[in-house]
């Protein structure tokens, strides 16, 4: 019995070999340069740029790789380089059992040392949409307007193209009757991307890979910049895009120190999509903040509105849940929202470095370290329309409390924002107040009015009560 499943096992790896040698030989046999004419021309007619495909080669392996060397693809006539991408070489790994079905299986597709430069004009025309030869302003218009027809417009163009320059040869038709690609990879790619307004970044990709899993959908993992944009993720098959129970998305990325947890489903992606998961973040206020924040956001919705229950916002330890909705299909994106938090400390915020993302009102102050030192952007005002409404069951300053029971109520409309506290507690006293910011005119009003107040609470509350100044009694 041993000696039979060892004939078997050694003519199985045997037969392997034959497969593998035979698949190696035929693509050896085949020229591939006869090919880049038909490719270039299939490009040129789909896009109106020329595709320029150096040498096609075989290289031995286990899945053999057919490396073509020096691609480079033209750039729009009126773009700054002549050249909008090129590849110093892209492998393409082919799978050899499948061609024994006439099918094609991309094993790896990898694109390497490769230059991409994006831009944009002034008057937002941009280089990555192309003018398809023979079609007039209008039709390149209509199509640019939807890039799930561009998608569309351009495989069709490329099988009608295809069809012509066969001429009706049946090995061609065969080549591209069935490719498969399990594993996408880019090493060394640098994007180069300049604005309308002439600004350039440049985004150095050190390895981006997509990978078909077992259960056909694909992982993903990126670094960017030497770090500073970098993660992984899953995400759906293909197939799966329209599917009724939504296109997964997974992904652990961190954004310039920033780290961000999505697990999402999209629903009809190529039409009016839609979204429905949650996202956690931590670290959003900037590098070395000291607050520890962190967020934990359910999601929904689609690019005209979003809902969102705020599971939990933490600053300092200061913790805060609630709703929130914004509708963004106006010009002015409108949020209302309401917010809840069993208890703020206010001496949790102080002596904290500063940060990139913090929201200042007052230029200069030296009473305290909570106040901000930089001016009112009172243009900032007008981003936005809000109406938000804040419950806060205690206000402390360490373990002393401030206030009790506070209502709030802040709106922002029209460049105006005002805040008002409709309710609360404080030192045995009654507090409402309000605030106006108007970025109209520019200019900060505040009124406020205390009822009952105990000066003697309030002073013990606030750690004064020392032998040279002291209340005895009294309130207002």
């Amino acid at each position: 019995m041993k000696k039979a499943l060892k004939i078997i096992f050694i003519t199985a790896v045997c037969l392997c070999l034959v497969i593998i040698i035979g698949g190696y030989i035929a693509l050896t046999q085949v020229d591939f340069n006869r090919y880049k004419g038909m490719i270039e021309t299939t490009v040129y007619n789909a896009t109106g740029r020329k595709l320029a495909l150096g040498d096609v080669a075989v290289k031995p392996s286990f899945n053999p790789v057919i490396e073509v060397k020096d691609v480079s693809f033209a750039n729009a006539t009126w773009a700054n380089n002549p050249v909008m991408a090129k590849a110093q070489s892209v492998d393409l790994g082919v799978a050899v059992l499948p061609l024994l079905k006439k099918n094609i299986v991309i094993d790896t597709f990898k694109i390497n040392n490769a230059e991409v430069n994006l831009e944009e004009r002034a008057d937002g025309t941009v280089n990555w949409e192309f003018d398809v030869p023979g079609k007039t302003e209008e039709e390149n218009k209509e199509v640019e307007t939807s890039f799930k027809f561009e998608l569309i417009k351009s495989a069709e163009a490329v099988e009608l193209d295809v069809d012509k320059a066969a001429g009706g040869n049946e090995d061609i038709a065969e080549l591209l009757s069935s490719i498969v690609v399990r594993e996408v990879a880019f090493n060394n790619v640098t994007i180069n991307y300049q604005d309308k307004s002439g600004k350039s970044q440049t985004y150095d990709i050190e390895s981006l890979k997509l990978d078909e899993n077992g259960d056909k959908n694909v992982d993903f993992s990126f670094n960017v910049n030497k770090g500073l944009y970098s993660g992984q993720g899953m995400l759906g098959a293909l197939n799966r895009l329209q599917s009724l129970e939504g296109y997964p998305v997974k992904a652990d990325v961190n954004v310039m120190g920033i780290n961000v947890d999505v697990d999402m489903k999209l629903f009809d992606v190529l039409g009016d999509i839609r979204f429905d998961g949650n996202v956690k973040a931590k670290g959003f206020m900037g590098k070395n903040s000291g607050y520890g924040e962190s967020a934990d956001v359910s999601v929904k919705g689609d690019l005209k509105k979003v809902e969102a229950v705020i599971n939990s916002f933490v600053l300092s330890g200061n913790k805060v849940t609630g709703k929130a909705q914004a509708d963004l299909a106006g010009n002015v994106p409108n949020i209302q929202a309401t917010l809840n938090s069993d208890k703020i400390d206010i001496k949790s915020f102080e002596k904290k470095e500063q940060t990139a993302f913090e929201f200042s009102l007052i230029k200069s102050a030296q009473a305290t370290n909570l106040v901000p030192q930089e001016k009112i952007d009172f243009d900032a005002l007008g981003m936005v329309n809000a109406n938000v409404d804040v419950n806060v069951a205690q206000v402390t300053s360490g373990q002393a409390v401030l206030v009790k029971d506070l209502v709030l109520n802040a709106t922002v409309n029209n460049k105006t924002a005002v805040v008002k506290v409709l309710k609360g507690q404080i030192a045995q006293g009654t507090i409402k107040a309000d605030a106006t910011l108007n970025g109209n005119n520019r200019s900060l009003g505040v009124n406020a009015a205390v009822n009952g107040l105990n000066l003697a609470e309030l002073m013990k509350t606030l750690n004064a009560d020392t032998s040279s100044f002291n209340f005895i009694s009294g309130s207002v």
